[in-house]
């Protein structure tokens, strides 16, 4: 009956431990998923990040290419007079277009700066995650650990009971030829 009885614990043992070890399998999958999330991420943020330097360059590109253009236009005015007043609506127009097109460019320009923050924002929500995931799987690799270890003690006790229970099989046996 004790035999039985600590077969039955030993085999409730092992089931426990296969469990574990199913459990931090599966943690260890979650870590690497999270991990490859936050590498995933960091490179979307580089790559917004040069695509948004070069962004930044071409506007200011435009932005100085749209200022040349608004001087050339005012001196093109001051050096004709003719017909006045048409000559200075139509560069009124133009420099409005010129400045509304500015305007529109640096819009832009912080509608991507906008952009990049909430990238960021989510990388760093991305790399929390990663982190809170590793530290679940520390916790569960120590938990796991404790297990063995008592496992290991209860199955030592046993096979010393096991021992002794044939030790004492023998000795009736002995008594029982004698």
């Amino acid at each position: 009956v004790e035999l039985a009885e600590a077969k039955a614990e030993v085999d409730a043992s092992r089931k426990s431990l296969e469990e574990e070890r199913r459990s931090s399998s599966r943690l260890s999958a979650e870590l690497v998923e999270a991990k490859a999330n936050t590498d995933a991420a960091q490179e979307a943020l580089e790559e917004e990040r040069r695509c948004s330097s070069q962004r930044d360059a071409s506007y200011a590109e435009q932005v100085c290419s749209l200022k040349e253009r608004l001087e050339d236009e005012r001196k093109k005015a001051v050096e004709s007079a003719k017909d006045e007043a048409d000559i200075v609506a139509k560069l009124e127009e133009r420099i409005t277009e010129a400045e509304s097109e500015r305007d529109g460019v640096q819009i832009e320009l912080q509608t991507e700066r906008l952009t990049l923050s909430v990238l960021e924002a989510d990388l760093a929500k991305a790399k929390g995650d990663a982190e809170e995931a590793e530290l679940s799987l520390i916790e569960h690799n120590a938990s796991y650990a404790e297990k063995v270890c008592s496992v290991e003690e209860q199955l030592e006790k046993e096979r010393q009971t096991v021992e002794k229970m044939h030790e004492r099989i023998s000795m009736l046996e002995s008594d029982r030829d004698n």
